[in-house]
């Protein structure tokens, strides 16, 4: 059967959660499908709070195509790569909201700035090597007046952190020797993070991004700081590290600002 005939059905009745980084992976999983050409369809939750949260996060927008960043100043929101001005401007505005809700000051925070920017320019980085400007990001940020905390969830389905330096030593012939020195690809993962493997872009300013987040992480900047990506599950706060199958296909960063982070 084509892709052209294929269709898949997404059944969401009877789900007991619905987080911000869900949606935004369900997002990534139904545009991935649709630009196949694979037709999506699905059903509500049951639950009437899921609904609502569902439908006020902009996912149906996001899966028929018709959502624009434009002009988008709401709290609860879902971004996308539409042009540099998310990565600059937007970023900030984000930024802004987010310091508001939880210290009561809009002047943002520098790390939470740089964090944002690294991670939508990262896209182009962790993409496949052969078509690096192919691939897409989607940011879900969500306030939580009450508790004072607002929770960041970004995605992009480029091939993974782990694949992409994976191809790059497969293609140099180097990969033997990285597999000799590491045991697993939770290790791997602790070293890109700790600035130990290199960016293979080659560039200066390129690498460095990955440390840049964890270093923020360590200062106190935010929280609960949650990477997935290929075959590997890791909490910073936590220091939950696991081995996942199947494969995440792409990237999920999550992390929370809240009153017990520092204002940097």
């Amino acid at each position: 059967m084509s892709a052209l005939h294929k269709r898949i059905f997404i059944n969401l009745a009877d789900i007991q959660n619905l987080t911000n980084d869900a949606i935004v992976v369900l997002i990534s999983i139904v545009t991935d499908f649709t630009r196949r050409g694979i037709k999506v369809q699905g059903n509500y939750p049951k639950n009437q709070l899921f609904k609502d949260k569902l439908e006020q996060s902009g996912f149906f927008e996001y899966v028929y195509g018709s959502v624009s960043n434009e002009n988008k100043n709401v709290k609860n929101a879902i971004y996308t790569k539409y042009s540099t001005e998310v990565e600059a401007v937007k970023s900030y505005e984000i930024n802004r909201l987010a310091t508001e809700t939880v210290f009561g000051t809009n002047i943002g925070s520098e790390d939470i700035q740089r964090v944002l920017v690294e991670l939508m320019m990262n896209t182009f980085k962790h993409a496949d090597p052969e078509i690096e400007a192919a691939e897409n990001w989607w940011l879900s940020v969500e306030h939580d007046n009450i508790l004072k905390k607002v929770t960041f969830a970004f995605i992009d389905n480029g091939v993974g952190i782990l694949s992409s330096i994976n191809k790059l030593a497969y293609k140099q012939g180097i990969f033997k020797s990285f597999k000799g020195f590491f045991k697993d690809d939770i290790e791997i993962l602790r070293d890109i993070l700790d600035g130990k493997i290199k960016s293979r872009t080659g560039l200066s300013f390129r690498g460095k991004g990955l440390p840049a987040i964890l270093n923020a992480f360590k200062r106190n900047s935010f929280s609960n700081l949650t990477i997935i990506t290929n075959n590997v599950y890791a909490n910073f706060d936590t220091k939950h590290f696991r081995a996942i199958s199947p494969d995440f296909m792409g990237t999920l960063i999550y992390f929370e600002l809240s009153t017990d982070n520092n204002l940097i």
